[in-house]
Parts: structure tokens; sequence; C-alpha cells
């Protein structure tokens, strides 16, 4: 196909569309059946499996055979339609399959020669004639053809079998069909003989005449191979094989079999039959076919049955390499060729709903008046779409269609975009939809398709953008018919995805049904009504016009007693689909038919009942019901291979089928469902659906219907879908599966027991047909993934379901890859584990697994390792186990411990959306508790759905170089948001925005701005039916018009609160620094009454229910109640509750719900009785919750159910009771303060957000309530931002951002062991070498430096030196060694001293350095010699240049010139060299950087490098390898750049921890902040073999000599991963891991204390003295 062609189909022109380009290679068998039972059964067993093998793993193709002699009962041939059903299946071949299509084996048999089964009455009359001029009885033809007057012309038509001889379809009455055989060879000598005598005549063609000759099996070669153009040949073969000496065994009771012999001398040959077979195998076929399409063999006639496996093995075996490899050879050559428009996933959609829309059209009468309102509407410029409605039937469908074939009339160039939704999976689902229809708008405008997104989100924000790429030059017109057939997913229904107004040259047709009644509803509310077209049922005249013309168009009528009929019926219903079902049944109506066989139904359900009830009758209840129970359940679509397996696994199938007849194979004959697909064809659609070409139902009444009928018995509905769930799994692939003979197949095949087995030879299920290197070429099972688990759901087969699908890795990661995580996550919430752990886990993973999906076992890893200390369900546990094996043989790395966060059972979902901004300003939750509002960085109003979380609405409000938005209200009691601005410089604009509908009600231009609000929230908006109220605290409160934005009054005494009260009808003031409060009248501003009040009052609070006041002053435990109702008492206070405490509660919020008032302070609740007007009790806040710094606000509120409280405290969402005042539940939120909480008026759920970041969160508050598992990581309160860990990895400091919180962490156990210097604000942790003291330096102290034990958490000592004199401390490389850099305070002298650890005494040994600057000082040799870098000030200049000294002693031991002071470095701890930057001047006096290796004592050079690091370098134990910033790996020994890891990455910010080599130097290490990973690679071979995620920012990164990687991250988790490299140690590992993270006790024993030491001494930590400090918050778990 040209390029034009493929654009024609993506514009959506239905002119010349091309075939559609199915995965499927489908083949027509033609043959004589008897003589090739033996090439057929080889096939069959050996040919076909391969083939279908070949094709699913190479090219993802079904492979399909269609052999309609196998198999087939006698009975079947009642109609006479075989004939006509095997050309019709040969047209289908031809237009469906890709590559071959046709196979001929065409040996030494003519075959069967039909009856004509319809004839013109012209030529019959000529027959007829002749017969009886020459003296022949024509009885017999008078019984057996009727003339039919309702074809136009006439034409006689032969009778069905059992018309005449009714016993015919009784499966074993062998007298009937012995009489019909008489009756066909009478008939068929009669017509022979009229033919030649006509054709004497020249009242015949040779043509017409032939057909008297003709057999079935010509009748197929001609229109499969000699009718059609040589190129089209090309895709057939023909294969030959003559039993040489045949004639020689003639008298052989099997030679009949394989040639033609006299009915009446089965030993004497039938010469006719020969010499036409003669004609056609060796001259016509030879004419039309090259040689390499033609196979020939001959072989000797065996006595034993003729061919026989025995004899003739060595025939056969060529016989099927030589099929094998033609059918291969042309596929491979026919895919070559289609290959891009076969994986083209977009055009194959398009074309079947181009293809789809055809058919309609086809049909398509009347319906004038609605088309010229669609030409109106398509003229004209309008920005509203059009919605076609009416009832389920009426004939939208073909509108929509008829529409899509009108636009290029009307529109030059258009572009259409076409769905008829529901009909296929990308239509189905509205995320698919989109994600298709962008696809194709962005190809049709010249834009990348790649780049279209998968997340709904991102899609529903694209989809408006991509219609505003419409022109003048090139409009865009999108119909959609069916919206619902649209799934409800995303909240399809509420059309917030549709757009309220559309761009220029955009026309938009949406069609529904009006039983959809929630859609047509929201549209209306949308939608002007000149935007609906109501689409009326038929006329009782129009019905009768249109059958007639339908009639007309394929040359047939009715007898006026049949019409009479018709009419009768459409008085009754005249829906279009109704009169399309009664024309397809009156469609075969005779002419002699009997007018009580002429039977209609009176409603669309009674006619497809009526039309399943004559299938049942003409094919077997059995067949049909099964066979139509597996479309109707297949629910998407089925393919014919699919169907065809599954009815061949069936026995109740089977047995019914094989009464009497007993194939050689125990499969369905194909033949059989083809009957019944061609009585339903009209009422089948076919379609693309994962990948495989299938059919379903084109309507949805057929489909309701159907599963009325045939799926409404729950068992036999479980029993079917558990059928198709074996099939999926592939139980019976290749496996003998049991059957049970009835007794009289016994008789027949002459067993001796019942019980029974066979091969089915169905299609293997693999999840993965081929495998590749290259993903593009991987071939997955999607059928099998997508179907599987909902037939193991619907067949209530649920453990399986969780077993094999949904806990299942291997599933999860090929169905991730296969199709999308979103697929994934959909059947997680619709098969049983929504909200799960593993739902969870995996939603939380979805930026990464989107992009790296192969981190899934890592992810599952991660999050699922802490349910081993939960009561797990064993499949949780199975998965987390293979998870972990997966992720050490693929990723070679395991997490350590939990180390991703894995939401709370509670946690309904988080919201992390880049456009809202930090610390987001979010609306309290709609009245219907369906909606919530937050304000974007862009000014766009986001409404989301509760429920899920999905962006409903995005409205947009002001330009961003207009201002910004950031006040947003909710009026209490209203389902309004007001959105304004405190930046007014330009003017005052606010938006009121309907929460309901989701729509932008009004735009005002305030009268009055105000250019001096100080902090946002001091603006605040409230509203009646027809005025705004706008305060300002402390300057202002303005009552506007609410439709124009006049300014009506302003009201005196700058109050700093105003409330609407009274129902609305007058506002409560309190005017600044006063103690009273003002009411006025709303409409006129007249004063009523004012409330004085004894102190000055912080705030009031109001009951809208009782309309109850209640006022809070400054500094009183008390609050006063007041009387806010409309009447003369109104502003009355009626009474006061004294709160019984000493200290100021600081009350900063009251809510009152009912009776119940709900007292808010800084730490605590009062629970009061309104009515009793007293307090119930007091709730304090625990002190367990309390952080280190003063918590000023938080947000509580009352369940509306009054049995809880819910407090959103610092970080922490507290569930207290009501009842008992004492906290049910606890779950830290955040790692930041909690700023907004919002619980729903349905008290199900919760919403919060935080100030360090933008994600809202919605809990649900029945799973607070029942205490849900809460799973959290190893952690600091906020992040970990620095980190220092000992030489061997078994201990490690971190401190967080907190500058007072450090922890001890014990690595080995994965835990925390205690936290120090609570008391103390500190830098940068350091940790001795044997891990086991802290040395902590404080920021402001005159005894800065404080040694902690590591193991008690106690203070050790303190160093008397000033924070504002040492400028560093260094940790030798013995952990009793400690250097300190001092400046003195008088005369700015530096000084480097040693100390001993963990005392803290010098050493006596102390090295003055005058003024001069040390950038860089480290111990080396084991700590024998201290380097320090040194920078000498000179005027003008500096002098660079290193220096080492003896520790003992102090001695300088040598001076090293021109080495960079700041990035010297050690090598290894026992190393006596170290390196570093040097100055190097060449020959002519130019100087430049090298990098050199120096032995410390002599100073030699011992290495100079050919490449420079780009910073210092990270070294291993070994000192041969070394790391810098940029990933580069150097060879120490030998000064060269070995290898770099990830060169594209580039530089990374110096932000970034820096890489890192195991100890032992084979592994590198690197966190890759672009796509959030931590990477590991070989040094051997410089490959990546290992990723993992962050979900982080990482802050610091280490590596222990066990391999143990340990990363701080941002959002406080310290991850820990085990590298698992060896495979030897890999099952230990993970044993280790598992058990380690099972112990539920945290405490660890003193035998694992000593190990973690690494000491060969017995010594006791060291003791603490009574005056030493300890730490408070050291709590030794």
């Amino acid at each position: 196909m040209g390029d034009n062609s493929y654009k024609s189909v993506l514009q959506g022109c239905l002119d010349n569309l091309p075939t559609l380009n199915s995965r499927l290679v489908r083949i027509f068998i033609s043959s004589t059946f008897t003589d090739t039972r033996e090439e057929r059964n080889v096939l069959l067993e050996d040919v076909y499996p391969k083939l279908k093998s070949h094709c699913k793993k190479k090219y993802g193709m079904d492979f399909q055979l269609v052999d309609m002699r196998w198999g087939v009962p006698v009975e079947s041939a009642d109609d006479h339609q075989a004939t006509e059903l095997c050309l019709q299946e040969i047209r289908n071949c031809q237009r469906l399959s890709t590559g071959p299509n046709f196979v001929t084996f065409l040996n030494q048999k003519h075959g069967y020669r039909p009856l004509q089964v319809s004839i013109p009455v012209t030529e019959f009359d000529h027959l007829y004639s002749s017969l009886q001029e020459n003296g022949h009885d024509t009885d017999l033809v008078n019984l057996w053809y009727k003339k039919d007057t309702n074809q136009i012309p006439p034409v006689y038509v032969l009778q069905p079998i059992s018309t005449n001889i009714p016993g015919y379809k009784e499966k074993d009455n062998k007298d009937a069909k012995a009489e019909w055989n008489d009756v066909y060879n009478k008939l068929r000598a009669e017509f022979k003989f009229a033919s030649d005598v006509c054709h004497q005549k020249k009242l015949l063609s040779d043509e017409d005449r032939h057909k008297y000759y003709m057999s079935v099996t010509e009748a197929e070669i001609f229109n499969g191979i000699l009718k059609l153009p040589d190129s089209a040949a090309d895709h057939c073969l023909c294969f030959v094989r003559i039993i040489e000496d045949i004639t020689s065994h003639l008298d052989h009771d099997k030679a009949w079999r394989f040639i033609d012999v006299l009915t009446s001398d089965s030993r004497s040959l039938d010469s006719e039959a020969q010499t036409i077979l003669s004609r056609l195998r060796d001259e016509k076929i030879v004419e039309k076919l090259h040689d390499t399409n033609i196979s020939r063999n001959t072989v000797k006639w065996s006595e034993k049955d003729g061919i026989n496996r025995e004899d003739h093995d060595s025939y056969l075996r060529t016989f099927k390499d030589s099929f094998f490899n033609s059918m291969v050879d042309k596929i491979d050559k026919a895919v070559k060729k289609q290959r891009s428009l076969i994986m083209d996933e977009l055009y194959i959609e398009v074309l079947q709903h181009l293809n789809m829309a055809n058919e309609r059209c086809s049909m398509f009468h009347g319906r004038e008046d609605i088309l010229i309102d669609i030409k109106c509407y398509l003229n004209q410029q309008m920005e509203d779409p059009i919605i076609l409605y009416g009832q389920s039937g009426c004939g939208k469908t073909s509108i929509m269609a008829q529409t899509a074939k009108m636009v290029p009339s009307i529109l030059q160039n258009a572009v259409v975009v076409l769905r008829f939704l529901g009909t296929s999976p990308d239509s189905s689902n509205l995320r698919r939809l989109l994600h298709s229809l962008c696809e194709q708008i962005a190809v049709c405008y010249d834009k990348d398709r790649t780049s279209v997104p998968e997340e709904f989100e991102e899609l529903k924000d694209l989809f408006p953008e991509l219609l505003k790429l419409a022109s003048k030059e090139k409009p865009l017109v999108i119909i959609l018919d069916s919206l619902d057939q649209l799934a409800r997913d995303h909240n399809a229904y509420k059309l917030h995805w549709v757009p309220r107004k559309l761009p220029p040259f955009v026309k938009f047709f949406i069609s529904t049904y009006t039983e959809a009644s929630e859609l047509i509803t929201t549209l209306r509310n949308v939608y002007l009504k000149t935007s609906f077209i109501h689409v009326p049922v038929f006329s009782q005249e129009l019905s009768g016009q249109v059958l007639k013309a339908w009639l007309k168009k394929n040359n047939r009528t009715l007898t006026d007693n049949q019409f009479s009929l018709i009419e009768k019926a459409f008085i009754k219903c005249t829906l279009p689909l109704f009169v399309k079902l009664t024309y397809d049944q009156v469609l075969v109506w005779r002419s002699y038919a009997p007018l009580d066989q002429c039977i209609l139904s009176y409603t669309v359900q009674q006619s497809i009942e009526t039309l399943f009830s004559h299938l049942e009758k003409k094919h077997g209840t059995v067949l049909v019901t099964r066979a139509l129970a597996y479309v109707t359940a297949s629910m998407t679509g089925i393919s014919e291979t699919e169907l065809e397996d599954l009815l061949s696994l069936d026995d109740d199938v089977l047995t019914n089928v094989f009464q009497i007849h007993i194939p050689p194979l125990r499969r369905i004959p194909p033949l059989l469902w083809v009957r019944i697909r061609h009585d339903i064809s009209q009422y089948l659609v076919d379609k693309e659906v994962d990948e495989v070409r299938s059919f379903f139902w084109y309507h949805r009444q057929f489909f309701e219907t159907a599963e009325k009928c045939y799926l409404s018995e729950e068992k036999f509905k479980q029993e079917i879908h558990s059928l198709m769930a074996d099939y999926y799994l592939g139980k019976w692939v290749g496996v003998k599966k049991p059957f049970r003979y009835t007794p009289q197949q016994m008789k027949r095949v002459g067993a001796t027991s019942p019980e029974s087995e066979a091969d089915r030879k169905i299609s293997a299920q693999p999840m993965i047909y081929s495998q590749d290197t290259d993903e593009l070429n991987v071939r997955y099972n999607k059928r099998k993934l997508n179907k599987l688990p909902y037939h193991l759901f619907e067949a209530d087969r649920h453990q399986e379901l969780r077993s094999i699908c949904l806990l299942n890795l291997e599933w999860n990661q090929t169905k991730l890859k296969a199709v999308s995580l979103q697929e994934l996550l959909l059947d997680l919430a619709m098969f049983g584990e929504k909200d799960g752990i593993l739902h969870k886990a995996m939603k939380a993973s979805q930026s990464v697994l989107k992009k790296f999906p192969q981190t899934l076992a890592m992810e599952i890893s991660g999050r699922l390792l802490a349910l081993l200390q939960t009561n797990a369900r064993p499949d949780e546990i199975k998965l987390l186990e293979n998870s972990m094996t997966v992720c050490a043989r693929e990723c070679n790395l395991v997490p350590y411990q939990p180390c991703f966060v894995i939401p709370s059972e509670s946690e309904m979902y988080t919201i992390e959306n880049d456009r809202i901004p930090f610390n987001p300003n979010i609306s309290e939750i709609s009245s219907d508790s369906t909606h919530f509002a937050t304000l974007s960085k862009e000014n766009d109003l986001l409404i989301w759905d509760v429920s899920n979380g999905e962006l409903e609405a995005n409205i947009s409000l002001m330009g961003k170089d207009e201002g910004t938005l950031n006040v947003m209200s909710k009026p209490s009691g209203k389902d309004l948001l007001i959105v304004g601005t405190t930046h007014q410089m330009k003017a005052n604009t606010v938006y009121i925005v309907n929460f309901k509908n989701c729509e932008l009600e009004k735009k005002l231009e305030l009268d009055k701005k105000y250019t001096k609000i100080v902090f946002f929230d001091d603006l605040k908006f409230d509203i009646t039916s027809d005025r705004l109220l706008v305060t300002v605290s402390k300057q202002s409160t303005d009552v506007f018009d609410r439709e124009s934005g006049k300014l009506l009054h302003e009201f005196d005494g700058n109050p700093d609160e105003a409330i609407l009260i009274a129902d609305d009808q007058m506002v409560l003031l309190h005017p600044k620094q006063t103690n009273m409060y003002t009411i006025y009248k709303m409409d006129t501003f007249e004063f009523v009454y004012q409330i004085s009040c004894r102190e000055t009052p912080k705030s009031i609070f109001v009951n809208e229910q009782t309309n109850l006041g209640c006022i809070v002053a400054e500094k009183m435990n008390k609050v006063e109640l007041v009387n806010l109702k409309q009447g003369s008492d109104i502003g009355q206070i009626v009474g006061t509750i004294h709160m019984n405490n000493t200290r100021d509660l600081k009350i900063q919020r009251v809510q009152m719900i009912k009776d119940l008032c709900l007292i808010t302070g800084l730490d605590c609740f009062i629970l009061c009785d309104l009515k009793m007007k007293k307090v119930l009790k007091e709730i304090r806040i625990p002190q367990t919750y309390e952080p280190r710094y003063r918590v000023l606000e938080f947000k509580a509120a009352l369940t509306p159910d009054l049995t809880h409280i819910i407090a959103g405290y610092d970080k922490h969402i507290l569930l207290f009771s009501v009842e008992t005042g004492k906290i049910v539940d606890s779950i830290e939120a955040t790692k930041s303060r909690i700023i907004h909480l919002h619980i729903s008026p349905s008290g199900e759920l919760l919403i919060t957000t935080n100030s360090r970041n933008n994600r809202v969160t919605a809990w649900n508050i029945k799973s607070l309530k029942n205490k849900p598992r809460h799973y959290q990581p190893l952690s600091m309160s906020n992040s970990a931002r620095y980190l220092c860990m000992d030489k061997y990895g078994t201990t490690a400091v971190v401190r967080s951002m907190n500058s007072t919180e450090f922890a001890v962490v014990d690595i080995i156990s994965g835990q925390k062991r205690c936290e120090i210097s609570t008391d103390f604000e500190a830098m940068t942790p350091c940790i001795t070498e044997d891990g086991k003291y802290a040395v902590l330096r404080e920021y402001h102290s005159d005894s800065c430096l404080k040694i902690w034990d590591t193991f008690s958490g106690k203070l050790v000592s303190t160093l008397p030196i000033s924070s504002l004199s040492l400028k560093a401390y260094v940790l030798g490389i013995k952990p009793e060694n400690m250097v300190i850099l001092t400046e003195s305070e008088s005369d700015g002298q530096h000084a480097l001293t040693f100390y001993n650890l963990p005392a803290g005494n010098e050493t006596g040994v102390k090295l003055p350095f005058g003024k001069f600057n040390m950038l860089q000082v480290f111990f080396a040799d084991n700590d024998r010699y201290l380097i320090v870098g040194i920078e000498e000030q000179l005027y003008p200049g500096v002098k660079i240049y290193s220096r080492s000294y003896d520790i003992e002693t102090g001695k300088e031991i040598q001076t090293y010139d021109k080495m960079h002071p700041k990035h010297i470095q050690m090598i290894t701890a026992e190393s006596d060299c170290f390196l570093g930057p040097r100055i190097h001047t060449d020959g002519n006096g130019k100087e430049s950087w090298e990098t050199v290796v120096l032995n410390i004592e002599t100073g030699d050079t011992m290495v100079t490098f050919t490449d420079l690091p780009v910073s210092t370098l990270r070294v291993g134990w070994e000192g041969h390898y070394g790391i810098d910033r940029d990933r580069n790996v150097f060879d120490i020994k030998k000064g060269i750049k070995y290898c770099q890891f990830d060169s594209h990455l580039g530089e990374q910010k110096k932000s970034v921890p820096r890489p890192l080599l195991t100890t032992d130097e084979k592994y590198a290490l690197w966190l890759d902040v672009t796509t959030g990973l931590v990477k590991v690679g070989s040094i051997e071979n410089h490959q990546v073999i290992g990723i993992s995620p962050i979900h982080s920012i990482p802050m610091n990164m280490a590596v222990t000599q066990d391999k143990i990687i340990v990363i701080g991250c941002e959002d406080g988790r310290i991850m820990m991963l085990q590298m698992v490299v060896d495979d030897k140690e890999a099952s230990n590992k993970l044993t280790r891991v598992f058990k380690r993270t099972q112990k539920k006790a945290a405490k660890v024993s003193e035998d694992s204390l000593k190990a973690i030491r690494r000491s060969n001494d017995d010594k006791k930590p060291v003791k603490t003295k009574k005056n030493e400090k300890s730490s408070k918050a050291c709590n030794v778990l």
C-alpha cells in the first residue's frame, strides 16, 4: 500500500478502502475426502501445530485451516448449502489471509458432483421441456424443484431433503439416507441428459452445461485458483499424488475411495469423471500456477487400505516437509511485504471502523430531514457538538456512518475521526479511546504520534490541544457513536473529557440512546437545546418503503400475503433495528412457502430470540447454545480459532455432534460453525482485538439477548467461563483430555469401556510466543494476558486468579511489557485486589514502572518485604519470594530490608501532578462528596474526582501574565467556588465556578481593587443568590453585584471578619479593635443589632444547622453562644461554656454539628454539649506525637457521624474516639506538616495536603477506624541529609535536615540502634573506623566536639574547643586517632592538634601552620603519616604544595611542590602513596594539570595519569581502581582511564552523591538522578548489571564490605540494597533477608553486637560518668 492510501485511511476517507490486513493466515483446504485421509491426518497431527507455532512466535499471527469436508456428519447436507458455504469461505480466506489462502489436494478422484440448488426459470424451462420431449418422467423433478417467484427473475429451488424424506435428519436412519442417494442419482442423471440435449440445441452454453458435471472440488478450484488474476493465484498451492498402479487394483474393496468408479459397477472406472479431472489437474492448473506452487508425488498401491502410514512413510514425510516449507515461504514473503501495516495498531483500528461505516452506509435509506440538519451544522460555525439521541435500535449508528460519508462533499480536505464505541478494545475504554483519537489527529496534522502519552490525565489535557490544530484548509470532524458503550472508567459518563466549546473548524458528533439517562442529563446540563437532534423510530410507511428497497437491491420481493404479514408487524414496532431483523428474516421466504410458516415477531428482543430458536432447531440446541455462549462470554470478541478450540474441548458438544459419525480426530468439524455463522453473519462484526482477528455481536441488543438466553443461569455461566479459563491456561495443550463414549458410540468404535481420552490439538497458550533481545520483536500472547483474569474471575476461581495472574510476578512482568501498567492496575481493581497491598504498591510505583518495567520485581520486593512482619497471605509471600529471586537473578540486587514506602491500607490514592504547586491551595469537598478542587501553577482550576483522584475538569481562569490566583473559597452550604487574587495592581478579577457541573459560571471584574493585602488568607469571599461579599481583614468589607461586579456598599469600621447569617439574609461583622459584633441586612444594609462582648473577640464560628454562633475571645478559656436565627432575638447571648482549665488553650477553631461542639486548642480538644452548655471531656494530644519544635496550628474535625475526631497534627493523622476520648489509631502521613484536612460530607474519606510538597492524599476513614496495617521503611523524621559509615559497614550515623536529629543505624540488622544529640544542634557526623563512636560538632558551643557511644547512645566525652576556632576535624584510620584544625581567635594562627579517642585527650603532638590555609588533611599508611594540602598566600599570588608529617613525633617527612592542596587524596588505608593533581610545566614553559601518584616517604612520582579525572577518585580496598564524579573508572597502577559507565549522562550536579566502588573494586555504583535509579556496573565487562529505583532525591550513598548499598533519601528513608553477584552466595543472602525481616523484636543480642564490633578483645563499652549527658531520645529499641 502506498503512502497516499495510508493517509487516506487515517484521514477517514470511506472511498476505495483497502482490505483490512489482519494478523491471520487463513487457508481453505480443497480436496475430495476419502482419498486424502492419511495426508489430512499427518497434517492435523504434525504440520498444522508447527505452522500455528511459527505464525504466532514469529509474527504474532493466527494460523487457521478451513477444511469443510473433515468430520462432517452426512445429515448436515440437508439444506444443500455445503457448496455455497465452501465458496463463501474461499472468498473469506482470499479477503482475510496474509499470504497463502488456498490449497488443493488434487489426486485421482473428481469427487462428489452436487445437484444445482437454484436454477434460473428460463434455463429450467429448457431442461424440463427436453425431458418431456424425450419421454422422461418429470414427477421426481416436480417433487424436488419448486418455483420461487420472490426471486427476481424467478428461479427453481431444490427442496431440503427432509422436506420429502422426513427421517433424513435422524442420525441413525439409514433407510432415509439410502432413499436420498437413490433420488440424487436419478435427478443427476436426468439433468445431465437434459443439459446435453439443450447444449446440442444451443440453448445452453458450454459453461452452463458443465455445471451439471462439475464436482464440488472443481467448483472450489475454479473459484480459488482458475478465475483469479495470475498475481492472486500465487497465493495458492496444489499437491498432486498419483497411485500409479491403482487401475490394477479396482477390485479392491477400498479402491473407490481413491478413484472415481461407476455407481452401478464399483470395479469399473468412471471415465467421464476421470476425463474432466485429468483436464483440470494436468492442463488448467498447470497453465495457471507456477511450477513452484505445484508439488507432485507418485506412490504404489498398498493392499492395506491403499495408502497407509507404514507402507508410505517416506512419501508422507516428504509431503509434510513440502507442505510446511511451501507454507512458511509464502507466509514469510507476505508478512515481509505487509509488515508495517500489520503491526500498525492505529491503522488497523481506523480501518476497521471505516469498514463498519461502509457496511452501514450500504443499507442506509431515508432520514432526509436529519441529514439536512447535519449538513447545516457542517456548513456553520458552531462551538457546540451535535448530539444524536434516540431509543436503542432507532438507527443512530447508520446516521453517524452516513455523516462520515457526507463530510468530504461538504468540507474539502477534512479529517474524519470516526469511532463506533464499544466495537474494539481501543474504543471501549476512555483512556484507550483518547489515546487512539490523539494518535490519529497527530498523524493527520503531521505531529509526532510517539509523543502521545499513556497517562489518562495527560491524554485528557492533550486532546483539546490537538483539536486546535484544525484549520480552514484542513477541518476536523470527530464522530463518536454510542457514547453509552464506553466503560465507566475514568468517570467517562461525566463527560469532562468532551470539549465544552469547540475550537474553530472543528465539528463534533456524539450519539447515545435515551435509556442512558445519566448521559442525556449530563449532556443537557452542558449543551444548548439546539445541539440535540432526536432520532425517531421509522414511521410505519417508511418501514415498509425501506424494507422493499432493501429487497429490491437484493433482487427479491414477496407475495401480497407475505407483505400483509409485515404490515401487521410494523404496526407493533418500527425501530430500524426491528426493520432490519424483519428484512433478514423475510429475505429467505420463498413464494411457495405456506403462510403459516411465515412467522414474524413484534419486538426486537422477540425477533432475536426467534432467530436463536431457529438456529437451535436447524443446527442443534447443544451446539448453538454453547457456541453462542462462548461468543457472548468473551465480552469483547472471540477468534474463530479460539471458538473451534473451545468447541473441540467441550465434550457436551462433541458427544452430541458425533452421535453416529466419529471422525479420527476429536475436534469440532469447521463446517458446523461456518454453517451457524452463515446464518447470523449480518449480526456479527469482525474486529481486531489483542492483535487477533475476532468477531462479536454488532449491536448491544444481540449481546443482551444472548446473555439472557445463554448465560443467565449462574452455574452454566461459570462452567462456560471455566472452560474458557482452562483454554487460556493451556491446560489441554498436548494433553489428552478424557471423555466418555455413549453406548452407541462404543458399538461404533468397538470400545470395551466408555472411558477414553484424546488430544484435541489445541493452540498453545504461552504468555510469550517468542523472545527477542529487541523488545519490539517480542511476541506476546495478549489474548491470554487480557482474557484469563476475566474468565477466572467469572468462573469463581479466585484462588487461581490470584496465584496465576494477579499475584504472580511472571504474569505481571509480562503484562506490564505487553499491554500497559494501566491495564495491570485495572485487573487488580476489577478482580478483587483493589486497594490491596499489591495494588497500592504498583500505583505508588507508576512513575518508574512506565519507564523501566524491568524494575517491577524490585518494586514489589522493596515494598512487600514488610509483609513478613505481618500476617500476610500465602500468595503474597509467594509473590515476594519470586520477586526477590528475580531481583537477585536479573538485577543482582535485592532489598536488604523494606526500602520503599507502602501506602497505608487506608490511603486511597495520592495525586502528584506537576501542575499543582507546593503547599497547594485546596478547596473543601463538595456537598455530594464527589469533588474537590486545587489551583494550578498556570492559574487553572483543577477539579478532581474524590473517589479515585482523577482529574475531572481543567477550567482555565487567568493567564499567567495577568497575575497569580492564590485565593479560593467554598462558601459554606453552597456548591460554588470563588477564586481570586491578592495581586490587584491591574484589576480585581473574581471567578465563580459551579462545583456540580464543573463550569465557569461567572467572571467578574470588581469595581474596587485592594492593593494593600499583606497575606493571601486576609482575603475572604462569601456569596448569596445575587451578591458577593468580599472581606479584606482589618481593611474593608464590601458588597458587590454578583452579575456585574458593581460595588453596592462599603461597611464602616475596617472589619476583620464578616460572615453571612440568617439564611444569607444578614451579615455579621467584627469592626477592627472593638469588643462587639454588628449585624446588618444584606439587601438594604440597614443596621439590625450590636452584640457586646466582655473581652476582645478573636473569632466567631457558626452552626448553620441551628443558626447558633460561638464567640471565642483572646486569652479566655470560655466561649459565648449567640443566637443568629432571623427574628426579634437575633444577636442575643444564649449561654456560656466554661473550660475548667487554668492554662491558655489558645483556641484555634470551633466546629458545631447538631448538639456537639469541638473546640480545638494548640495541643488538645474540648468536647462540649451545646444543649446542656457544658464540657463533656478534654482530649490531649499524646506526647508521643509532639515534635521537637513547637506546633503553632493544626487541623481537626468531627466525623459527620459524630463518633470520631480526626486531627492532622504535625505529620500525623490521629483518630480519636468521641466516646472514650482515647486515640484509636495514628498514621505518619507525611514527612512534613499537614496543612489541609477536609472530611467529605458523607464521612467516607479524608483529603490532606502538606507543606513541603504538592501531594494531595485521600484516606479511607472506615479503614482508619479499623486500624489498618502500616508499613514504614527505616526512616528519619525528614530528609536523611548526612550519612557516615564505619570501615566495615556495620554501623552508620545519619543526620536529618533537622540539625538535632541523629540516629545510629545498625546496618547488619537493618534497624535504628539508637538516637543521639537531641540536646545539641550539630553538623555533619563522623564515625570511627570500628564503628564504636560518633563524633559530632555543634554549631555554637565552647565545647563543640562531642563523642558518643554508638551502642548505648550516651555521651562519652566533650572536647573544650570553641565552635568559632574549630575549622575541621579528621578521624584516623585507626579508631583511636583524631586530628583537629583550629584557628586562634586572637591572632588567626592555624594549628593541627592530635587527640586520642574516645577520651578526647591530646596526644602531645601539635603542628603550627601560621596563617596558611589547609584545604585537605588526611591520615595515610595506617596512620603513620598525616598529609596536609597547603595554600600559602603570597603577595601577589599563592603558593600551593602538600606536606607529610609523622603523627607520632610531628616531624615533617616530605614536601610535595605544586600539588593541588584541595584535591589530594589517600589511595587506601595501607598504601604508602597518595595521589592528586599537580602542576606540570612543559618544555615551552606552559603549565597544565597532571594527576600523579607520589610515594609519601620519598616524594618520588610512581605513576603519571594519561587522562585527568574530573574529581577526586573513590577507591576500594585494593587500590587498583578509582572512579570519579563522571563515572570514569581509572586504573591507578597504570594511570589510564579504564572505562566509563553511562557516558550519555554527561556531567551531573555536584549535589548528586558521588559514584563508588565496592571494597573489592569489582563493581561500580552510581546514581542516575535523571531517571531516579541507582545502578551497578561490572568493572570487568563495563556493563550495567543491576538497577533499582529510589523514589526520592538521593542525598548520600555508601557501600559496605558485604556489598550492602546504603542510600539516604530526601524523604527520610534509609534504603539498603544487598548486591547479589555471587551465585553461590545468592541463596544464603536471600534466606538471611527473609529471616532478618521476619524478626519482630528489634533488640540486638549481645552476641550480635560483638560480631558487629569486629573486635578481638572483650572490652566492655565505656561506662557513663555521673556528669555525662545522655540524649533524651536515646532509646535502645
